[in-house]
């Protein structure tokens, strides 16, 4: 059956993409947000636009390329990720005897943050365009508001914040609305072996950082005391206890390296990151680590 316009117009209605006040149709703030040509052609959402900026060095100094997309989050979210990835420096590996090449930043992890990032801005927040920042050692992704809670939980529960945006999202094969996107690039990051990204609130923004680092050894002390609270996370979402067997197969380090994980693993309990699951067992060999939010 073929719909006619009146027809078209009454199901985008129905999905909060249009309004309808007895035939007469107009677009929603939802609709324009995702599906507009121009959205400086909506004053609210002039400022909610995507941005990709690619920098020579470490420093916002001097940019190569500063990209301010126009249409809808729908329309440019898979273009600018591929002008990102297209960006985003490769690493050649040797893979069962042949050389392939690894991106430095998982491409999956790396939507699902820019997903996360669209769906969880607060609307009500000083505007501010949502940011994706390449650098020669990271890239950084920021939406405008501060999140509705902890960002160290993220992995757990997100709390949409925009939930009819988040469903629309969904249904546009755009992410996942169940609150799985940080935990989904924490698998697909562990899949890679690449670092996971760290979070952080303030001055009204949310930021992701994702450093983009494979080899545990080339990672600051700070960096290797995340990792062994998101590998905790990640283990968490399985109801699954982190050890330190299991947080050396995640980055591929050797059974000599068990004295280091250790110690970053006191160090990621020293500053509150996670908890003994066993607290009366006096065992480091087989001692089991949780997140601090699971006994919450």
């Amino acid at each position: 059956m073929r719909w006619d316009a009146t027809q078209r117009c009454h199901a985008l209605a129905a999905n909060g993409i249009l309004t309808d006040e007895g035939g007469r149709f107009g677009v929603t703030g939802l609709g324009a947000s995702l599906l507009a040509r121009r959205m400086a052609d909506f004053p609210a959402l002039v400022s909610r636009r995507l941005r990709f900026v690619q920098y020579a060095g470490s420093t916002r100094t001097s940019a190569r390329r500063d990209i301010l997309t126009e249409g809808g989050y729908a329309l440019e979210f898979r273009p600018l990720l591929e002008r990102v990835n297209a960006a985003v420096p490769v690493d050649e590996r040797i893979h069962a005897a042949h050389r392939v090449n690894v991106p430095m930043y998982n491409p999956v992890g790396l939507r699902e943050i820019l997903a996360n990032a669209i769906a969880h801005q607060d609307f009500q927040a000083h505007p501010s365009l949502i940011a994706v920042e390449l650098y020669e050692d990271r890239i950084e992704v920021t939406n405008p508001g501060e999140p509705l809670l902890d960002p160290r939980r993220f992995a757990e529960d997100t709390r949409p914040r925009n939930l009819s945006l988040a469903l629309m999202m969904r249904e546009l094969k755009m992410c996942e609305a169940r609150g799985s996107g940080v935990q989904r690039t924490l698998e697909a990051n562990e899949e890679t072996g690449a670092a996971d990204p760290k979070f952080y609130a303030g001055d009204g923004l949310t930021k992701a950082v994702l450093i983009g680092k494979h080899d545990f050894m080339t990672m600051s002390a700070s960096e290797r005391n995340w990792a062994a609270f998101m590998h905790a996370c990640r283990m968490w979402a399985g109801r699954r206890p982190m050890t330190n067997n299991t947080f050396r197969n995640r980055y591929g380090l050797a059974d000599g390296r068990s004295s280091l994980v250790s110690l970053h693993i006191q160090q990621a309990m020293d500053e509150g990151l996670i908890v003994p699951m066993d607290a009366e067992s006096s065992s480091r060999r087989y001692a089991r680590y949780i997140p601090f939010y699971a006994g919450l």
